[in-house]
Parts: structure tokens; C-alpha cells; sequence
């Protein structure tokens, strides 16, 4: 699991359920997808894997960081079915403590309230919106905004509410 290139995806692939879920993805291409664009998996790739707890058909792996970066570590959680194949995973990140961590989770935390973005920025701006999507996977904030006349917007949201225009 540290090493970087084909060689892990290809040996996740042959350990993972056709229908493994998460809680956010479905089937074995999303999850091998994820994995080959996740922006933390730098963070997997360089950081110390503590040996794995087995519980079951539950097995949980926990990856330390590097300590100067902004989230410490991650604790994965899967499960494995009576094939022998991984059924359903999980992964929980851990930030950085205080202040960074605070920082960090108002910058790229998860945000409320995106699906009434375009109300805001038209009652705001005067602008009609034509679409909102966002620029990265989850929902941290940043959307491109294409609006009826002109070019597009970059918007970041910020935690609970407030927007800005950049």
C-alpha cells in the first residue's frame, strides 16, 4: 500500500467486490477511479500503515501521516464478505489539532447550502445563473458558476454561510 503506480491499484482491484460500496461510491470502477484521483493519496502513499485489527469480517487499517501535513492521518475501515473479497470500505481522516486543524476544516471542510447558491449570487449580484457545479470531488466549497451572459464564476463558500466571488 506505499508504493505509488499500477502495481497497488492492480492488487486492490483483485481484492475488491464487484458491488463494493462506500459511503459515498458504488462498484469496483468508482472505487479503483477514487483511488486513482484522490488528492490524498500522496498522503496514503508516504504515510506509516500501523498493522491492520481484524474483528470479524471487519478489518481496520490505520495510516499516520506525515506530521507536518495539514490532516494526521486516516483509519480505514473494511469490510470483507464470505468470498474472501472486500464488500464495503470506509475511511475517516483525521486533522491536524488546533489552530491548524480548525483552519484547515473551515478552508476544505464539507459546506451546506450549495443548492441555493445560484438564489444567493442572483439576489446578491443581479446575475442569472445558469448552472452550478463543483470544482472537485465532495462538497468543499469551490463551484464554477456559468451564468447567462458573460463568462463564468469561481465561488468559493465558506462554513456556515457567506460567500465570495474570486
Amino acid at each position: 500500500m506505499s508504493s505509488s503506480g499500477a502495481k497497488p491499484l492492480k492488487a486492490l482491484a483483485e481484492v475488491l467486490a464487484d458491488d463494493v460500496r462506500t459511503p459515498r461510491l458504488a462498484g469496483k470502477e468508482a472505487v479503483l477511479h477514487w483511488f486513482k484521483t484522490s488528492p490524498l493519496m500522496p498522503m496514503f502513499r508516504s504515510g506509516a500503515w500501523e498493522e491492520p485489527v481484524i474483528d470479524g469480517s471487519v478489518v481496520t487499517f490505520v495510516n499516520r501521516f506525515n506530521p507536518k501535513a495539514a490532516y494526521y492521518g486516516a483509519t480505514v475501515e473494511v469490510t470483507v464478505g464470505p468470498s474472501g473479497l472486500i464488500t464495503r470500505a470506509q475511511t475517516a481522516i483525521s486533522s491536524a489539532p488546533e489552530p491548524l486543524g480548525a483552519v484547515i476544516t473551515r478552508v476544505w471542510g464539507e459546506r451546506s447550502g450549495s443548492d441555493t447558491l445560484g438564489d444567493h449570487l442572483a439576489s446578491t449580484y443581479g446575475v442569472t445563473v445558469k448552472k452550478v457545479s463543483p470544482l472537485q470531488e465532495g462538497n468543499h466549497g469551490v463551484h464554477r458558476v456559468d451564468l447567462a451572459t458573460g463568462g463564468p464564476w469561481v465561488v468559493w463558500s465558506s462554513p456556515p454561510t457567506g460567500l465570495s466571488q474570486t
